[in-house]
């Protein structure tokens, strides 16, 4: 997960797998439900995690491949297959639920694990559990020691003057959301000429300049340097 590398240190992610929650969850179970709250994140370690999102009010889900436009989702659950509309499929090795648990948010889809066999032999689906209890725990550790004091206090500096409202992105949220949003940054670097980004990439990261400038360029065929 890249929110989730980006996010903690090599040694906070080493402490949290070790003092993680080991889960062994059956065919058909939901992990949570779209509105839950944030509590924790999920690492898969065997079997399949389905993320569904529940069909909009006034839309129906028939009784052929259900809510889902993807026709490979055929849950044997009729209240499930009615009621949802399929994402993703997860497997062995993936991280999900983190957005949320860093943020403090409402869960924006449902978590239901499956098993190749759907139930009728002993495999079970086994998870790591990593509760917004032990990151907080892990995390205020880490700030006593690894983040620098100049960092925190760039941090304040960012809170008290307000930067964050401005960004009509962050607009909407409440102060304590804007806080947990603070409290998620880390400093990355970047060496004279380093892209930080470049045009047509998925924006999955968020960026404040706290020393240096930074050029803004578009991609033009007929420039020298095809930008500008």
């Amino acid at each position: 997960s890249k929110v989730f590398a980006e996010t903690l240190s090599p040694g906070m992610v080493r402490d949290l797998v070790e003092d993680a929650e080991q889960r062994t969850v059956d065919h058909g179970q939901f992990l949570f439900h779209q509105g839950d709250p944030g509590n924790g994140m999920y690492l898969v370690q065997s079997g399949q995690v389905e993320i569904l999102r529940k069909i909009d009010s006034g839309e129906d889900g028939d009784g052929e491949g259900g809510g889902s436009d993807d026709e490979s989702f055929m849950p044997d659950d009729d209240e499930v297959r009615d009621s949802y509309r399929f994402i993703v499929s997860l497997k062995r090795g993936d991280l999900f639920g983190e957005t949320s648990m860093l943020v403090g948010a409402p869960r924006n889809a449902a978590a239901r694990c499956t098993t190749e066999d759907r139930g009728h032999g002993n495999s079970k689906v086994r998870l790591l559990f990593i509760s917004r209890q032990l990151y907080l725990r892990l995390q205020k550790h880490q700030q006593g020691g690894a983040l620098s004091k100049s960092l925190q206090k760039t941090k304040n500096a960012i809170l008290k003057q307000g930067i964050l409202e401005r960004v009509d992105a962050f607009k909407g949220l409440s102060a304590k959301t804007r806080s947990l949003i603070l409290e998620m940054m880390r400093p990355r670097e970047f060496k004279q000429g380093e892209y930080i980004c470049r045009q047509g990439e998925k924006g999955s990261l968020f960026f404040l300049i706290i020393k240096g400038e930074v050029r803004v360029t578009v991609n033009d065929k007929d420039a020298k340097n095809g930008e500008k």
